[in-house]
């Protein structure tokens, strides 16, 4: 087998030649087929897709990326392939998961336990992402952001998934006239995790900010997450909406990221 099998940045074709894999499906009319990155979140592609990955907690992402070619899914840097709900789709992805962890981690006999595959609809991939979003948003402190004097508390807002080059909320940011909030560096094309990590939000306390910038991201295709600041004593600040219209989902409960793994007990599709 070759040695390409378990590299971090292997293409299609390499993955097609090695013969203990299924053939990469392509299916030229699937419209998540042939998307770059930044089309993960898109909520335009089909709610009825799958997302799936290798791995527990921030493991599998060698795995997963390897087994996420262009002509069948679209890989996100938080450790997941959106792909149509097919076999042929989840057949492969099992299958060549398996094939590189097993490449890269000869006499390893417990591969089948760690690697831990599993599938999830889209959906309930999206509403975890929103709700670990939302409480890393309704977590910021009035010392973290520039606001006015006398502020006592403001809306904080960011897309839902990584913006990558796109920049969808640096660039609502900047027509709203918010200030951004970066953790860890600026953000800059090749920097994909500062890219996610931002946030805006207006210097005083505008009722209105959450309803426009949710607007806005919704106008380009992906999904929106806004709350409220904690105020100058550090206490939860009053609920801003989530959402800007009804097109964007409601996470309503608290859920973690252990409902990635829990979910594929009861919704693994095919």
């Amino acid at each position: 087998m070759s040695s390409s099998l378990s590299s971090f940045a292997m293409g299609p074709s390499d993955v097609a030649q090695d013969p203990n894999i299924l053939p990469v499906p392509h299916n030229a009319s699937d419209p998540i087929a042939s998307r770059s990155d930044e089309y993960f979140w898109n909520k335009d592609l089909p709610m009825d897709s799958i997302v799936c990955r290798a791995g527990r907690a921030n493991t599998g992402a060698t795995e997963t990326r390897a087994c996420c070619p262009k002509d069948m899914g679209i890989y996100t840097t938080s450790i997941g392939c959106r792909m149509s709900n097919s076999t042929e789709n989840t057949a492969f992805f099992h299958n060549c998961t398996m094939q590189v962890a097993i490449e890269g981690n000869p006499g390893d006999n417990n591969i089948a336990e760690w690697l831990n595959v599993t599938c999830v609809p889209f959906e309930t991939y999206l509403n975890v992402t929103r709700q670990q979003r939302y409480d890393w948003l309704a977590d910021k402190g009035l010392d973290e952001l520039r606001v006015d004097k006398g502020v006592d508390s403001v809306p904080v807002c960011a897309s839902v998934g990584n913006p990558q080059k796109f920049n969808y909320t640096g660039q609502c940011c900047a027509k709203l006239g918010g200030d951004e909030s970066v953790v860890e560096g600026g953000v800059i094309e090749s920097d994909m995790e500062a890219s996610s990590a931002m946030n805006c939000y207006p210097r005083t306390n505008d009722p209105e900010f959450s309803g426009k910038f949710s607007k806005c991201l919704e106008d380009f295709g992906t999904w929106p997450v806004c709350a409220q600041s904690r105020d100058r004593n550090g206490k939860p600040g009053t609920p801003a909406e989530k959402s800007g219209s009804g097109s964007t989902l409601t996470a309503t409960t608290h859920l973690g990221t252990s409902l990635l793994v829990v979910g594929a007990a009861l919704a693994l599709l095919v």
